[in-house]
């Protein structure tokens, strides 16, 4: 559905076109050659059917926190379908993916909280029963069913005060 290296560039690298968009795009070194600098400006990808939920959305990225603030730093974002975030710290400050069917919760969260100047291998997804977080290597599940509403926002990279790098959404029954 959708790659994004971010090596100099916010475009889609899977030939979809689901390239990206930002007023004032700022890269740094990555976790594999450039990243996204999302402490600048939010990137945004536009709606496409193919970005939308469906049992075998699949979310992986790299992610790297700078400063870790007062409320939760989105990583990602469909409105009214998933988010990937960091919670804040009265919630522990873990990774947390959440999939919208008729509200947010629950989520599924990461073992351990987040830490700065760190590199996370990041994926998380939903089969259809269940919601999963895979940080390092170390999964997470909660069951979670049901069928979303179509959103057709768009999607939403960033804003967080740190750098995301190698971002790719696979979605094959979308």
């Amino acid at each position: 559905v959708g790659v994004w290296s971010f090596d100099g560039n916010l475009a889609d690298r899977s030939g979809r076109g689901n390239n990206a968009f930002a007023k004032a795009a700022s890269f740094v070194p990555g976790h594999a050659g450039q990243g996204l600098n999302c402490s600048q400006a939010q990137a945004v990808v536009p709606d496409s059917p193919e970005l939308r939920p469906a049992p075998g959305l699949r979310v992986e990225c790299w992610v790297k926190l700078d400063a870790l603030g007062p409320s939760w730093q989105t990583v990602l974002m469909k409105q009214r379908a998933y988010q990937l975030r960091v919670d804040p710290p009265q919630e522990g400050g873990h990774f947390a993916f959440f999939l919208d069917i008729n509200g947010w919760e629950p989520r599924v969260r990461s073992r351990m909280p987040v830490k700065t100047g760190v590199w996370y291998h990041v994926v998380a997804g939903w089969d259809g029963k269940e919601i999963w977080l895979d940080v390092d290597g170390q999964r997470t599940r909660v069951r979670r069913s049901g069928v979303p509403l179509p959103s057709g926002e768009p999607l939403e990279l960033g804003p967080f005060d740190g750098v995301l790098d190698e971002l790719r959404i696979e979605n094959p029954a979308a």
